[in-house]
């Protein structure tokens, strides 16, 4: 469930949105999936209105470091708000490796996340492999992901899904809550319900399985040139 200072910030931004809908000659945005809610939302959007163009700020280009990728390794690049499921998330993987002793969960949560940080350091000192590496700067994620084999994310709502697209770019496979805003960016590796800890703990499961995992397909890129163009042409 959203916080009630988030829900206020975006019923105001919808407010102003609508407000200023009519003086606009298209808007853009990264998915089908965005569009079609976009439409949905200010029903005076025709479709013609609405182009897609997926358009993300681009990570910095990898140096020539080489970084080793490490054995299931599930990295989660988010920080905490209570939709994105960390919660389940991190006891899916407690349950997980207490079965299978394997595996390495690897975080990004800040020090503002107080209760959560405080469940995390108490499992990392019953000697469970959770890596928090804190906030991490655009120009230093680049070696997280890929030293990371998976990107996991359970969040159960999210406009566009950055972070699976940063860790597909980066090699990384996908494992992705079964919900659209996953399917409107890739064909995950592997899915599960993020409402459901063993849904979670059977994603982990089959992570060991490498075999058996398929590649994770991409399904958007960077179109910014063509905003751009688009942009300038009119």
């Amino acid at each position: 469930e959203l916080k009630f200072k988030t829900k206020l910030i975006l019923f105001i931004k919808s407010k102003i949105v609508n407000l200023l809908s009519n003086n606009t000659d298209f808007w853009i945005v990264q998915s089908d999936l965005m569009k079609q809610d976009l439409i949905s939302k200010f029903n005076n959007n025709p479709h013609s209105k609405v182009l897609i163009h997926p358009f993300y700020p681009p990570l910095s280009s990898f140096s020539n470091e080489q970084t080793v990728r490490i054995p299931k390794s599930f990295l989660y690049v988010s920080t905490y708000n209570p939709h994105k499921n960390f919660e389940k998330l991190i006891n899916g993987f407690k349950l997980f490796y207490d079965k299978y002793k394997k595996g390495e969960l690897h975080l990004t949560l800040v020090e503002n996340d107080s209760k959560i940080i405080y469940e995390i350091n108490n499992l990392i000192l019953k000697g469970y492999p959770i890596i928090n590496h804190g906030f991490i700067k655009r120009d230093a994620l680049t070696s997280l992901y890929r030293q990371s084999e998976f990107i996991i994310y359970p969040s159960l709502l999210e406009s566009f899904g950055l972070g699976i697209i940063e860790g597909i770019e980066n090699g990384c496979h996908v494992i992705g809550a079964n919900l659209p805003y996953t399917y409107a960016v890739c064909k995950p590796s592997i899915s599960f319900n993020p409402k459901s800890v063993n849904s979670i703990i059977k994603a982990f499961e089959m992570a060991l399985n490498t075999k058996s995992i398929i590649k994770t397909e991409q399904l958007v890129f960077n179109e910014i040139d063509s905003i751009i163009k688009i942009i300038e042409k009119d």
